[in-house]
């Protein structure tokens, strides 16, 4: 069909609306016309020929709960829905779909002879495809679907089970202040540069596994369900995770982060796993709070690593962590929360006991404490600096601390096992001392002692170490 007959037969609709027909009851509202600046004047252009209460709407905007009365609305939507793409229609703004529809490889590339919502592809301005405000039923199927530059849902809502498996993203893709079921998936899929997800809530079992972001991806203050995995997500740099929220369980597992990684102020649940997981440089997990299991397990670190102001519920555990350049440790501290109940409840879809917690607001406390870190065969390849710390239950464990300053931080009880001081593992010096691999023997247990020195600030200097650790062994 040629670009002049398809926009003759969506001018003819328009015109058949403008006509006898009832206008469509939708509306953007005023707060939403600020957020998509390209189209801020929308009226709905589709003949409203369905009632519902003392409004009338087309067959796209007809709330879900009519479709789902009469499943016979549900097949009129999916034809009158597909003669509306095929006619190059891309602005689905508000548009609720039922339950069960498929877009199963669907290219929603703007064909650039349509012209149906202007060459946004060639702009790079306006969306390829507009879902913005969309309402999605369950069971909704866009597995393997291509999607051009700045495709747009934001503030869409979705309902159970959800799946965007292999899809592919311009750059620009928008899911900011989306709402999201149980049973999310874009396992494979890829974005360009600049998707976003912020502002977005997701219930339980989000699932990310194995995609690819490009530079500038955005999650900030999303909020996450039980359930996250980021299983060998690869991305780009500037990945944004600030004052995002997760649930019990998440797992970046294998994934690999370039520079400037933000996790700032971001906090976690009970369950917490890095393991295998590459950042680049300038990493920022200051004012995290980490729940009551973490592990970063064979980690690599770029330079410039910040954990300054973490706050720990629970033991997290770098084991065999690799820092390559600066990392600090500033302010850390602990956190034992008094008050949380627990509870199992009986999943009759799942058939499962599912158990969740939550706080008495009646009788609750927190408490600071010292942190629970263990350091096990971690390498310091750069300077690490602990500062104002209350190390009292942290283990160090097979480490070379020879790069690692403890500034005003309370070491009296820190745990050293099997810890070199200037000697690497591999000289020749360290295989003669007793070393037995795991713990140091109780008659050659180190007892590390530390000499304290204060400088004035006029004195100080950023590459001073003001307490340089002396190591003496008791033998005996």
């Amino acid at each position: 069909m040629s670009e002049e007959s398809e926009m003759k037969h969506i001018a003819e609709d328009r015109s058949q609306a403008n006509s006898t027909e009832p206008r469509c009851a939708w509306r953007s509202d005023e707060l939403w016309k600020n957020f998509d600046p390209f189209l801020k004047e929308y009226e709905c252009p589709h003949p409203a020929k369905h009632q519902c209460g003392d409004k009338h709407y087309c067959i796209f905007h007809l709330p879900l709960e009519e479709k789902r009365r009469d499943l016979t609305l549900a097949e009129e939507y999916a034809r009158e829905f597909k003669v509306l793409f095929d006619k190059g229609e891309r602005d689905f703004r508000g548009f609720v779909f039922p339950d069960k529809i498929s877009f199963e490889g669907w290219d929603f590339r703007l064909r650039p002879e349509s012209g149906a919502m202007g060459n946004q592809e060639q702009e790079g301005g306006r969306p390829c495809v507009n879902f913005s405000k969309a309402t999605f039923g369950n069971q909704v199927r866009f597995s393997g679907a291509t999607f051009g530059h700045n495709a747009e849902f934001g503030g869409a809502t979705f309902g159970d089970r959800v799946d965007f498996e292999s899809a592919s993203f311009g750059d620009s893709a928008g899911f900011s202040s989306t709402t999201f079921g149980d049973n999310v998936g874009f396992e494979g899929a890829t974005f360009g540069d600049g998707g976003w997800f912020n502002d977005s809530t997701f219930g339980d079992y989000a699932r990310f596994d194995r995609a690819t972001f490009g530079d500038g991806v955005d999650f900030q203050f999303s909020q996450f369900g039980d359930r996250s995995l980021f299983v060998l997500v690869s991305f780009g740099d500037r990945a944004r995770f600030r004052a995002a929220r997760f649930g019990i369980y998440t797992n970046f597992g294998g994934a690999t982060f370039g520079d400037q990684t933000i996790f700032h102020v971001a906090q976690f649940g009970n369950n917490l796993w890095f393991d295998e997981v590459s950042f680049g440089e300038g990493t920022d997990f200051e004012w995290v709070t980490f729940g009551e299991n973490t592990v970063f397990k064979r980690v690599k670190f770029g330079d410039d690593a910040n954990f300054s102001g973490a706050r720990f519920r629970g033991h997290c555990k770098f084991d065999e962590t690799v820092w390559s350049g600066r990392v600090r440790f500033k302010h850390i501290i602990g956190v034992s929360l008094f008050g949380i109940l627990s509870f199992a409840v009986l999943d009759e879809g799942e058939r499962k006991v599912k158990y969740s917690e939550t706080l008495d607001p009646h009788n609750y406390q927190e408490r600071f404490v010292a942190p629970e870190l263990i350091f096990n065969r971690t390498i310091f390849g750069g300077p690490a600096l602990f500062t104002d710390c209350d190390l009292s239950r942290t283990v160090f464990q097979q480490v070379d601390l020879s790069l690692v300053s403890f500034l005003y931080s309370k070491v009296s009880k820190t745990e050293f096992y099997g810890c070199l001081w200037g000697v690497s593992f591999e000289s020749p010096l360290a295989s003669l001392l007793p070393f037995s691999g795991l713990l140091w023997p109780n008659w050659v247990r180190q007892n590390v002692l530390f000499d304290e020195i204060v400088f004035s600030a006029q004195r100080f200097k950023e590459n001073v170490r003001l307490l340089i650790p002396r190591p003496k062994f008791k033998v005996g």
